[in-house]
């Protein structure tokens, strides 16, 4: 048979084209995720419940009928009766006995007609005959042990009454284990070239509109295989009109898509049997949520759960799905993960992750195969953060703007900055996005200036001016992901790792402080940590540092850095930029409430100044090192030296370090030593 143009339907997972598959495993990702609230995971405690409701009928079911549980029902000949017909499947639990037999002054009539309606009659049997009136109660001391028990809320409250029939009745408890739901088609391990594709999902739901879709497009597929290779239409042609239903009544070949433990999604993946995923290739997707940590812990949950299972072997096949949001109605808009376990450790995995036990050993292999020391979580210490955000505030012409690009600049080539803040986290780029206030030529004299400061800055800092950017439409906060995916391809195709955004107001349409726009430019802004992209946003205030809006700004913040013009050094030369800096606000690590005076020196040398003596002497004074001679110069460092370092001394006189050094390695023996230092 002939194959046709592919273009027209969307290609079956073929595994032995690898490079299609992560396109191919997004789409699926992509279609199946169309409506929010049909993938909302059940509440945790129901999960661990429900399992728990599970594993004592299995008990009480296996019990003798002498067991010290049914001691009570025993004791009445009806309810004995009721009881063996129930063991025996013969009749339903109540049928033999009268209303009359259940009436208690613990238990009325009507709670005993809804506990005779539940899918546990065994359990039910045992509440109700021993007179048990508190459910969770008596369900956590009949499975004492169970590791379940012990994660239960000590605030939940249940109660049987409530408990309605789920979709999972179909699922077989085997050996204390859930059967995955399609298992029967899991056994299908013939020889075939290569075997199909598992999609694992968290929610049934997701995993019955994922098969569906694999197999409509693969039965599109054929048909237009088939009408191309026939030139007749596959429905009227008479040697393909039975091809839909042999097809239907085989082994799907496009792949199978399962899901986690039936009462756990994947809350408690330990209590399903893994086993049937043999040597398949495994996608396990996992959507929505914006708790990053939550979703990583899940993942890597079920994937210590099936590593124990099926074995260390199955680790190279493993990759992992995640799709966060459906923001857009095209694929490409979207941001959907495709990753390997490497990648999974690498891009999420770090010292407030645990690692299950199962799991342990494979990361242990990952740190020594890359040489993978554990990363700072700072981006900035002490303040910002990795996968966070920060506001830079104060009142407009204080300097907000060449202060963000200086850390940009800093951030992006690992250099020094000033007192105790230092560049940890390194190796991803920095997208500065600035309003339109700004022309190129003072954007040109800034990247100057910086470069300067910052000589391996090149490919890693971007400046892109925007107008009429709003973050408050859709399409606003499309073109910034657009942005991200532009300067992600610039140089060494690394991604964006921080992007500061300046001005709140200006790229907002002037309403970005108010109450309700704020809360969905915030939201937007964890989106995109939860991508694992920080953010820096400048926003100004007015008198008496007050922020402009909501105070839900500087509440919502996770750090804060306040910036003011200093008190004193009014008459400092016009070529440096001065600040009194503070951080007003740095949730879990230390503030610096009372400012600090700094300088960023422009001009041929420029740097940070923080040394309060060069200060006090800078004022008014232009670089002196181009109008010395020779021996000038040699004659101001040996007296500079007396008190200051060659660093300082090199901004003292507005050279370089290098300058300093070479008249320093010129002069005798005996007065290369610096004195000891009196500061």
């Amino acid at each position: 048979m002939k194959y046709l143009n592919m273009n027209h339907h969307k290609k079956i997972i073929d595994l032995s084209q690898r490079h299609l598959i992560p396109a191919r495993i997004k789409e699926y990702a992509f279609h199946i995720y169309d409506k929010f609230s049909e993938y909302q995971p059940c509440n945790r405690d129901e999960q661990l419940c429900k399992y728990l409701l599970y594993f004592a009928e299995r008990k009480l079911r296996s019990a003798p009928a002498n067991s010290s549980y049914f001691l009570k029902t025993n004791a009445e000949e009806e309810k004995r009766q009721g009881l063996e017909a129930l063991r025996n499947g013969k009749k339903d639990w109540y049928s033999i006995r009268t209303p009359a037999g259940y009436q208690t002054e613990i238990l009325p009539e009507d709670r005993i007609f809804k506990l005779r309606n539940t899918p546990f009659p065994f359990f039910s049997t045992y509440l109700v005959d021993n007179g048990l009136e508190d459910d969770l109660l008596a369900l956590k001391e009949l499975c004492a042990g169970e590791p379940e028990v012990a994660l239960l809320s000590p605030e939940y409250e249940f109660n049987l009454e409530n408990t309605i029939e789920c979709e999972y009745d179909n699922f077989i408890l085997k050996d204390g284990l859930f059967q995955l739901y399609n298992d029967d088609i899991l056994d299908d391990l013939g020889d075939r070239e290569t075997l199909r594709p598992v999609f694992v999902t968290d929610h049934p739901s997701a995993a019955k509109k994922m098969q569906t879709e694999m197999i409509n497009d693969y039965i599109e597929f054929l048909k237009s295989e088939l009408t191309w290779a026939t030139g007749q239409n596959y429905e009227s042609s008479p040697t393909v009109s039975n091809w839909k239903q042999d097809f239907e009544s085989s082994k799907r070949p496009c792949g199978d898509a399962v899901w986690a433990a039936p009462v756990g999604g994947y809350t408690i993946p330990w209590r399903t049997d893994w086993r049937k995923l043999g040597d398949r290739d495994i996608f396990i997707f996992r959507f929505r949520e914006t708790d990053t940590e939550k979703i990583i812990r899940e993942l890597l949950d079920v994937t210590a759960a099936i590593i124990d299972n099926v074995g260390k072997q199955v680790t190279k096949r493993l990759h992992f799905v995640i799709m966060s949001q459906k923001n857009y109605h095209e694929l490409p808009q979207n941001n959907i993960l495709y990753l390997s376990l490497d990648e999974l450790f690498e891009r999420y995995v770090d010292r407030a992750i645990e690692i299950p036990s199962a799991l342990k050993g494979e990361y242990e292999n990952f740190l020594r195969r890359t040489r993978h020391k554990p990363r700072s979580h700072y981006i900035i210490a002490p303040f910002l953060r990795q996968k966070s955000w920060m506001l830079i505030t104060g009142e407009e012409g204080v300097g907000k703007t060449y202060f963000a690009m200086a850390l940009g600049a800093a951030i992006a080539s690992g250099g020094k900055l000033f007192w105790d803040w230092k560049v940890r986290n390194r190796g991803g780029k920095v997208l500065y996005i600035a309003d339109d206030e700004m022309t190129d030529d003072l954007i040109h004299e800034r990247v100057r200036v910086l470069r300067k400061i910052y000589p391996k800055v090149k490919n890693r800092f971007f400046i892109h001016p925007v107008h009429d950017l709003n973050l408050i439409a859709g399409e606003g906060k499309f073109q910034v992901d657009q942005l991200l995916n532009q300067y992600a391809r610039e140089g060494d195709e690394s991604a964006v790792q921080i992007i500061f955004l300046d001005h709140l107001l200006k790229l907002s349409g002037a309403e970005g402080d108010q109450k309700y726009n704020w809360v969905q430019i915030r939201n937007w802004i964890e989106e995109l940590c939860n991508r694992g992209i920080s953010v820096c946003l400048l926003h100004h205030e007015y008198g008496g540092r007050k922020m402009l809006g909501t105070r839900l700004i500087a509440n919502d913040a996770p750090a804060r850095i306040h910036l003011q013009p200093p008190s004193t050094l009014e008459d400092i030369s016009d070529d440096c930029i001065r600040f009194d800096v503070a951080i007003q606000k740095n949730r879990g690590g230390h503030d610096q409430k009372i400012p600090k005076l700094l300088i960023l020196r422009l001009g041929d040398s420029p740097g940070w100044i923080e040394n309060k003596k060069l200060v006090g002497e800078i004022r008014n004074s232009p670089a002196e090192w181009k109008k010395l001679s020779s021996e000038e110069r040699m004659t101001r460092v040996r007296e500079l030296r007396a008190s200051y370092t060659n660093r300082d001394i090199a901004t003292r006189l507005g050279c370089s370090l290098s300058s300093i050094e070479k008249i320093v390695q010129s002069l005798p023996e005996n007065e290369k030593r610096p004195k000891k230092l009196m500061r």
